[in-house]
């Protein structure tokens, strides 16, 4: 069996190397505060062209994605110039540090149980998982758990989450290591 590390959380400011920030902060390090709210300092005045506002889902399939490891919902938010709105989005390593094979998934549930399921999204063909559906997040709680490509479930993250921008918290330096044999979290 495959290793696994998964890294995601949802939301947040892309904060390594975004380019053509005029805000007064330096939005190549890894330590800008993230306002929820507005987004990324790095984007304080963006206005957004509601063009770029379209549904976008990964498939094991595509091979679209790009930035594996960074915070998707840095640009991918209101305040930013990413292609889709997401509301969930965060990259999946194996142990050795590539990123999953296309085909495992990341499930979102509405209950600890697992029992009922609110989304389960394909790891795309760079290890990146994410959506623009609504996922009913205004204030609800979600469950995430997360299945390799052989179907067999890895971890379920074991609090429930109010933000689904996996790499923000996830980043290179917090990966999440699953152990196959015990399906938990090491």
């Amino acid at each position: 069996m495959k290793h696994f590390l998964f890294v995601a959380c949802f939301v947040g400011c892309a904060a390594l190397a975004i380019t053509g920030c005029e805000a007064p902060v330096d939005c190549s390090t890894a330590e800008l505060e993230f306002d929820f709210e507005t987004g990324s300092p790095c984007f304080a005045d963006y206005e957004r062209d509601a063009a770029l506002n379209v549904t976008h889902t990964s498939s094991m399939d595509a091979a679209l994605s790009h930035n594996v490891g960074m915070n998707c919902s840095g640009c991918h938010q209101e305040n930013g110039p990413g292609l889709g709105l997401f509301t969930a989005s965060g990259t999946v390593y194996m142990a050795d540090g590539n990123v999953a094979a296309p085909g495992s998934l990341v499930g979102i549930y509405a209950d600890a149980d697992r029992t009922v399921p609110i989304a389960e999204l394909e790891v795309d063909q760079h290890g990146n998982v994410y959506t623009t559906d609504d996922l009913g997040l205004s204030g609800a709680k979600r469950f995430v758990s997360v299945w390799s490509a052989d179907g067999e479930l890895r971890a379920d993250m074991g609090s429930p989450k109010l933000n689904l921008s996996c790499n923000f918290c996830h980043d290179a330096s917090y990966r999440i290591e699953l152990d196959p044999a015990t399906d938990s979290v090491n």
